[in-house]
């Protein structure tokens, strides 16, 4: 019996050493925000290391066919959209959404993803229904907790990216 609990802390330590270091680090946060003119901005916050590309990520992608009803037994790649930052980002930078709105389709749950040598940054996941009613003055942000509202003003996520960079 002692054997058996000698070897299970080994592979027990092993297994969560594998588990975690996989993913790559989150190194800071994204907010879309409606501007007046009805544009799209990506509010990017890195909290350490840099960014220096964004991603267009589809995460789950259930077609819809010629009948308008979704088919949920078939399971549709879309590919996701990379586009490069116009310059590196180190601490904060606003820039025009890199995709065009109209790109995102109803039927695709998406998230922006910024991409750097050692980590990336997140936005919440959106649906073109989300983009549209963005109001202006307001920003679609990751929620980190199910109780936190996702739309805050730009003041608040402002707030949240520094307190997640602490």
């Amino acid at each position: 019996m002692k054997r058996r609990s000698l070897l299970a802390a080994p592979v027990a330590c092993a297994l969560m050493v594998a588990l975690t270091s996989c993913s790559p680090a989150v190194i800071g946060t994204l907010g879309i925000a409606r501007q007046d003119d009805g544009s799209l901005t990506v509010m990017t916050r890195v909290c350490e290391e840099s960014v220096d590309s964004i991603a267009l990520r589809a995460i789950n992608s259930y077609p819809v066919p010629e009948n308008d009803e979704p088919d949920d037994g078939r399971w549709a790649n879309v590919r996701d959209e990379l586009a490069p930052l116009p310059t590196t980002v180190i601490d904060s930078v606003d820039i025009p959404l890199p995709f065009e709105e109209s790109s995102i389709r109803s039927d695709i749950l998406y998230e922006l993803m910024a991409h750097g040598q050692n980590g990336t940054a997140h936005s919440a996941y959106f649906s073109a229904a989300d983009l549209e009613a963005l109001e202006p003055g307001f920003v679609l942000t990751p929620a980190a907790r199910e109780s936190i509202d996702a739309v805050l003003t730009p003041p608040e996520f402002e707030s949240r990216a520094r307190e997640a960079c602490s």
